[in-house]
């Protein structure tokens, strides 16, 4: 009885301190400001890739070539893809595209942007005797990050052809892409169920596995899920053991990586005429397209994950300068991400209309790395 109880008072203590820390860190996190993202920047210049371009004029450059993990940033490089085959005719963005054909890469525990597109489109009536447009599809991947959407149009488009167009783009440091997303998150289970292991053990097969052996098993999984025979993995799924916090982090370590630099340069090519075909690039235009009232116009792809967060734009500014920024934030610990995330775009604009504080970030990122050029 008194070993009982004296484990109840553990687990009790236990909570207290896990929920007074919980508040700790909420009401810390409130008081961050664009300040407090300037010093960490300073401090953990490994864990960031930053690029603020404006009228062709490097204005901000900080550890522009370190390379980070990209999540749906990715995305861009499909939907450039998307744009090439539909300027091309070798894809119908009117075309209808049965649900069913989406959702056998849909897995509920992890793919809330689905639903939310999907809520999306219901409210829009765009969903008629359940198909979609493939336009729409395209949209679900780049506007809301649908995983499904995502390997549903690496499937359509081609994964060979999709990093031909990668490689024709020539951005210097750019990871080759893969099934990335559903086939990726699935590959614990699917080690859990074929090899028997799990806890410890798995997440120890999973970080010594070859980056190559981990792209073909992906590519395996999505093989299973296009022909519908992954029916052992989806219905032996253990959410809380096969999207584990810690597998969540791996993963986000494997994933394609780039820098900011890939993407301003990139980002700079869909801005200007001349650089892509023009129905290309409306197509394309129109799927970056977003709205912000900081901006006269804005194209933009944002990717917000546990360790990471991301964002790619172009923009016209209400002065007439027209701009790019890529800003890519990985913080495998996670402690800082929240507030980060919630200052990022504040800190970005301030740099824009502030002249004193971005001379004052210039100033202190140089003093950081002199090496690089920073204005």
């Amino acid at each position: 009885m008194g070993a009982l109880f004296g484990l109840v008072v553990t687990v009790v203590v236990l909570a207290i301190l896990f929920f007074a820390l919980t508040n700790y860190i909420k009401l810390r996190d409130k008081k961050k400001t664009v300040d407090d993202v300037l010093r960490y920047l300073e401090e953990h210049p490994d864990q960031v890739s930053l690029l603020i371009r404006e009228d062709q004029v490097d204005i901000v450059n900080y550890q522009s070539n370190q390379v980070q993990p990209l999540t749906s940033v990715a995305n861009i490089i499909i939907a450039t893809e998307y744009a090439h085959q539909a300027g091309a005719g070798f894809v119908q963005p009117e075309r209808m595209v049965p649900l069913a054909e989406i959702e056998k890469y849909y897995i509920p525990e992890i793919d809330k942007a689905h639903d939310d597109w999907l809520k999306k489109l219901e409210e829009e009536g765009r969903i008629h005797q359940q198909q979609v447009q493939l336009q729409d599809v395209a949209r679900g991947m780049v506007t809301f990050s649908s995983y499904a959407s995502t390997e549903y149009l690496i499937e359509l488009l081609g994964l060979e052809q999709i990093n031909q167009t990668l490689r024709s783009l020539g951005l210097k440091s750019h990871d080759e892409l893969y099934y990335y997303t559903t086939s990726a998150l699935l590959l614990p289970a699917f080690l859990r169920i074929k090899e028997k292991i799990e806890g410890r053990q798995l997440e120890r097969r999973l970080r010594r596995m070859a980056y190559q052996e981990y792209k073909e098993l992906a590519g395996q999984i999505h093989q299973m899920l296009k022909q519908g025979n992954a029916s052992q993995i989806v219905d032996q799924l253990k959410p809380k053991k096969d999207f584990a916090f810690s597998l969540k982090i791996l993963w986000a370590k494997r994933l394609p990586k780039a820098s900011a630099q890939d993407y301003v340069d990139l980002l700079y090519r869909i801005h200007h005429e001349g650089y892509l075909q023009p129905n290309i690039l409306m197509i394309l235009q129109a799927l970056l397209r977003a709205d912000h009232p900081e901006y006269s116009m804005v194209g933009s792809k944002q990717a917000e994950d546990l360790s990471i967060s991301n964002l790619a734009m172009y923009y016209q500014n209400h002065r007439g300068s027209l701009g790019e920024v890529c800003f890519f934030i990985h913080d495998p610990s996670c402690l800082s991400i929240e507030w980060l995330r919630k200052n990022k775009m504040e800190f970005l604009n301030k740099i824009s209309n502030d002249e004193s504080f971005r001379n004052r970030v210039i100033r202190q990122l140089h003093k950081q790395n002199p090496s690089e050029t920073l204005f």
